[in-house]
């Protein structure tokens, strides 16, 4: 376990270890900065940590719990305990004993959030850009018919 606490010491991505009663056993720093809990250190259980939408009713950590195996989740909504709104991906894995029995719960968060802000700005972007060149070309399509009516009419004046 030494050898793995130094490998996830290094880690970029927000992780932290529970327990079956998601009471938090370790933590690096890039999970502490997350959370916004830095200066809370009585809080023990992750979800008094950080405000997830799936803390209640779909905590991934219990799900790799009762599962026995990895899971992950694409997009997690929530706040940290500052206030910030969060967009994450996360993984939990169980960790198991000598003996195989499941001891504690590896959580990995990854912070999505600028991401998903940037998509969702090119989404509306585009949404709005479809709509004015929808309008343009209705416009352009009436100013053709307009002149083409103009042609016509200055092509038969011509001919009396």
């Amino acid at each position: 376990m030494s050898n793995l606490r130094e490998i996830l010491a290094g880690l970029f991505d927000a992780f932290f270890v529970v327990d079956q009663d998601r009471k938090v056993k370790e933590q690096n720093r890039s999970f502490i900065e997350l959370s916004g809990a830095a200066h809370v250190s009585s809080l023990s259980h992750c979800y008094e940590r950080i405000k997830l939408e799936i803390c209640q009713k779909d905590c991934i950590a219990l799900r790799a719990l009762k599962a026995g195996r990895a899971v992950q989740v694409k997009e997690i909504h929530g706040t940290s305990l500052d206030g910030r709104p969060l967009v994450l991906m996360g993984s939990a894995t169980p960790v198991k004993s000598p003996d195989g029995q499941v001891e504690s719960v590896l959580v990995l968060y990854r912070d999505v959030t600028e991401e998903s802000a940037l998509r969702e700005r090119l989404h509306k972007l585009e949404e709005e850009l479809k709509q004015e060149k929808d309008i343009l070309l209705k416009n352009l399509g009436e100013k053709m018919k307009e002149v083409d009516d103009l042609r016509q009419r200055l092509a038969a004046s011509q001919r009396r």
